[in-house]
């Protein structure tokens, strides 16, 4: 076994020829892994305190855009008045309508009281003419001297 021993040796040799180096890279690597714990812990806080940051960055593009927001309701603004305007002339012109439809009827109106007077006028003299024909003392008074 000679062998066996020769070979564990070595192992041994080797072995102990790497280990201050293995055990140097154990420790750096446990350094760098409570370093990255610690790096992201604290990233995590500093992505808390930029969220506001994001939201002022959310408000800055917004407040960007009022001037286009502006724009727009002036556009609304001018579309409005012009709807406002063309409402008004159609309610002159209605009204200009309306009361030319009305002339007409009212001189119609005036026209058929105006004749009504004669007309009357006329029945009264008719039924004074048929009285006379038809009452036997108009008739008397008529032939009487």
């Amino acid at each position: 076994m000679p062998e066996d021993s020769l070979g564990q040796e070595a192992a041994e040799g080797l072995l102990n020829s790497f280990q201050p180096t293995l055990d140097k890279l154990i420790r750096h690597l446990t350094e760098l892994k409570r370093s990255q714990t610690v790096l992201s812990s604290e990233l995590q806080e500093e992505t808390v305190q930029l969220l506001p940051i994001q939201d002022l960055k959310r408000i800055h593009e917004v407040v960007g855009r009022a001037p286009e927001y502006q724009r727009r309701v002036e556009v609304l603004i001018e579309q409005m008045r012009l709807i406002s305007e063309r409402a008004e002339r159609l309610k002159r012109r209605t009204s200009k309508i309306a009361r030319q439809q009305r002339q007409p009827a009212a001189k119609e109106i005036e026209r058929q009281n105006s004749q009504v007077p004669q007309r009357m006028d006329e029945s009264n003299e008719e039924q004074t003419m048929r009285k006379g024909t038809e009452d036997p003392q108009d008739i008397q008074e008529s032939v009487s001297p």
